[in-house]
């Protein structure tokens, strides 16, 4: 299938990842037209644009006549009229359902026949945001990673009316932007958020069963990850990351949605790194320090609880965040949401710092045996509960046959 030419693209919300996906195409030598609500905010995106180029030039990584021909390429408006030209774009306004609705409508009829709308939604149901245009043939989902110049990962999404070559060109979009894509299919956070959720979520249950936040993030970086979950939740800021709790509510379990210890650090005023003190304190020289704050704070969630603190081992912690994943995986692969394992692992090891001599999850769990790996799920079935490690299908029947998921 031929993709579409692209030659013009207009980016909606000039936000971090908007400015980030527009400095990418600004890269690959596109004209980008980035839209906003108010000329403040455009502003602002143009400097931090403009301040992100003249880092490069610093370094020496870029000639200043080529920074400015990028920026030369860059026009912003607070008009969705002004996308008429535009062969392909992105929206990245705020995970908000209905606003996204609304700005999709409305980009969508500012469009030709030909142009392709895509959305970098996280989260949402991305055929309910389809169902906003008048041509969903021309819809689909591009799944940037933040910072979005600077992850290789990125989903493209496919819904059930895309037209083929509008996959084609996303696909083909992504390599001349220097990316690795992975072809997805519709479904909650698509592969590497859907996955990594399960991961986050066993991380706060260790937490409330009586592990710290320090032995979780040694776990794992002991394993080869370059942060833990904890850290690099403050660094993402927990304000952040508990507007996503609430966006995504209707869809966590009753233990997730009680398991609300970033809200309490939230209400606490305690936001990650920008406020000084999250999971962990932070000093002047910005190293992340234990708190005896975030122990009491944890201490009176367990009591509220009703749940005993016990001890935890290093090996417990290890393997229910890696088998969250690895099951997570192998529905996501029955469900048909992605064509093979081998694609969760390029997405793992490119795009989530998966530990790339361990080839990625489903890999990993393929080099400890799948009947392994359904004996442990098991046991956490019973330790944590059935709806959150009982194996998938798909790990039974290959646990069964001796298969891999290779």
């Amino acid at each position: 299938t031929e993709p579409r030419p692209v030659e013009r693209v207009g980016i909606v919300g000039p936000g971090t990842m908007g400015r980030g996906i527009a400095v990418a195409m600004l890269d690959a030598g596109l004209p980008v037209t980035l839209v906003g609500r108010s000329a403040t905010a455009l502003d602002k995106a143009r400097a931090a644009i403009a301040k992100s180029y003249n880092g490069l030039l610093r370094r020496g990584t870029i000639a200043a006549d080529e920074v400015d021909r990028r920026l030369a390429r860059l026009t912003t408006t607070e008009a969705v009229a002004d996308l008429a030209g535009a062969d392909l774009v992105v929206e990245t306004i705020s995970e908000d359902r209905d606003a996204k609705r609304a700005a999709i409508a409305a980009i969508d009829a500012a469009l030709s026949d030909r142009a392709i709308l895509v959305t970098n939604t996280s989260f949402l149901d991305i055929e309910d945001l389809a169902s906003a245009t008048s041509r969903p043939q021309n819809f689909a989902g591009m799944h940037f990673f933040n910072p979005a110049n600077l992850m290789r990962l990125v989903e493209n999404v496919r819904t059930r009316a895309a037209a083929p070559d509008v996959l084609a060109t996303l696909m083909a979009l992504s390599r001349r932007l220097g990316k690795l894509a992975v072809l997805v299919g519709p479904s909650e956070g698509f592969v590497a958020n859907r996955m990594l959720s399960k991961r986050t979520r066993e991380a706060l249950f260790l937490l409330e069963d009586g592990a710290t936040p320090r032995q979780v993030d040694r776990v794992l970086t002991d394993f080869g990850f370059p942060v833990g979950p904890f850290a690099l939740a403050d660094m993402a800021g927990l304000d952040v990351l508990a507007a996503t709790r609430v966006a995504r509510a209707a869809s966590l379990s009753a233990r997730e949605r009680a398991a609300d210890i970033i809200e309490t650090l939230v209400a606490a005023g305690r936001l990650g790194r920008k406020s000084g003190a999250g999971y962990y304190a932070y000093g002047e020289d910005g190293k992340a320090a234990d708190d005896p704050a975030t122990a009491e704070l944890l201490k009176r969630h367990r009591a509220r609880r009703g749940i005993v603190a016990r001890s935890v081992s290093d090996a417990e912690v290890l393997e229910r965040c890696l088998l969250a994943l690895v099951n997570e995986g192998a529905k996501l692969v029955g469900e048909g949401a992605v064509d093979r394992a081998s694609d969760i692992d390029v997405a793992w090891t490119s795009g989530l710092a998966f530990p790339a001599h361990l080839g990625g999850p489903m890999f990993w769990a393929s080099e400890m045996g799948l009947s392994k790996v359904a004996e442990r799920l098991d046991h956490y079935a019973g330790l944590v509960g059935d709806e959150f490690f009982a194996p998938a299908p798909l790990v039974r029947r290959l646990a069964a046959t001796g298969g891999t998921f290779q």
